[in-house]
């Protein structure tokens, strides 16, 4: 079967930016104009691309292991989710909240396709996938390097692990990273594998 969506998705990805997308937004929610509205919605689609593709991904992920015949979603059906709660985003969020888009519809996404996941495959063993936000609950002290931070209170992670994380589900490339916080390219991947290592034991004993 071709995935068509799937794939015009992966040609159009292009890096999120969180400023067009709300100025997407406001008119979407102040415009009467169908054309204009159809018009920003695609370009939601556009800037959250890669978003939709690691949330397809992640889908297929926790799919693997099982018969492939059993399998009965095509990444279009994955896709075609993910536009439905793009839009169901764009009508519940609160422009005044002060939340980033960003996080908003990843938590939606990995919510929507999770519960898509246990109501179509109920009692089928596939892979287990954990992102760092699902970790952290979603919340907006997620990745806060402040002493209430959850996460530090809790002694899991350090404020550099912290950081790393944001940064990685920001897809902030390396060399940005690590001259943020002016570590080098060997400490940036001993942070990488001490995260990895508390999430397997924090999260999959």
């Amino acid at each position: 079967m071709s995935d068509s969506l799937y794939q015009h998705i992966l040609h159009q990805r292009c890096k999120y930016n969180e400023k067009s997308v709300v100025k997407s937004i406001v008119y979407i929610k102040n415009s009467t104009n169908e054309k204009l509205i159809d018009k920003h919605k695609q370009e939601i689609v556009k800037y959250t691309s890669k978003i939709i593709l690691r949330n397809v991904a992640n889908f297929f992920n926790q799919l693997r292991g099982l018969d492939q015949s059993k399998i009965h979603h095509s990444k279009d059906d994955i896709v075609s989710e993910c536009y439905l709660i793009i839009n169901n985003c764009i009508e519940k969020f609160d422009l005044r909240s002060g939340y980033k888009f960003y996080f908003y519809l990843n938590k939606s996404m990995m919510r929507g396709l999770n519960k898509l996941k246990k109501e179509s495959y109920r009692g089928e063993s596939g892979s287990p996938f954990i992102d760092a936000i699902e970790i952290c609950k979603f919340d907006w002290r997620t990745f806060s390097t402040e002493e209430n931070n959850p996460l530090l209170l809790e002694k899991i992670f350090t404020k550099k692990e912290v950081l790393l994380m944001q940064s990685r589900v920001q897809e902030q490339t390396i060399d940005e990273f690590i001259k943020s916080i002016e570590i080098s390219r060997t400490e940036y991947h001993k942070i990488l594998k001490r995260i990895r290592e508390k999430i397997n034991k924090n999260y999959f004993r």
